[in-house]
């Protein structure tokens, strides 16, 4: 029996990628949310459950990457969520909500572009012609 491929080879390296970051990025936040906190100025309960959350996200995009091919309803939904998670950061950079500080705030739209990056990635992954 032969192992089924992806037909979308960039869509599943975008998504390997997407996971392992969510991943790192959620332990980040959970291990470190105090220090973070203290340097940004964002709250550490926010930081923690954010890193917290990020994990059933990292999982959900792990599976996805695993199914071959990725389903696009399943990938829909994570460009639908990164595009939620980038609308909150930038929202809450810039909002009197939480008041992060110029680093806080650095922090923020910092990672919010990383996430943009993985959202054009994976939309042009989905796009791309099916090699034959």
């Amino acid at each position: 029996m032969q192992a089924q491929t992806n037909p979308h080879p960039p869509l599943s390296r975008v998504l390997l990628l997407d996971a392992v970051t969510c991943a790192a990025m959620g332990l980040l936040l959970v291990a470190l949310a105090g220090t973070i906190a203290a340097i940004t100025a964002i709250p550490e309960p926010l930081l923690w459950w954010a890193g917290a959350l990020l994990f059933p996200v990292a999982l959900l995009i792990f599976i996805t990457w695993r199914i071959r091919p990725s389903p696009y309803g399943m990938v829909a939904f994570i460009i639908v969520g990164n595009i939620g998670w980038t609308l909150a950061s930038v929202i809450l950079a810039f909002s009197s909500i939480i008041q992060p500080n110029m680093l806080g705030t650095g922090f923020l739209l910092g990672q919010a572009l990383v996430v943009i990056g993985f959202i054009i990635a994976e939309i042009r992954a989905l796009r791309a012609p099916i090699p034959a």
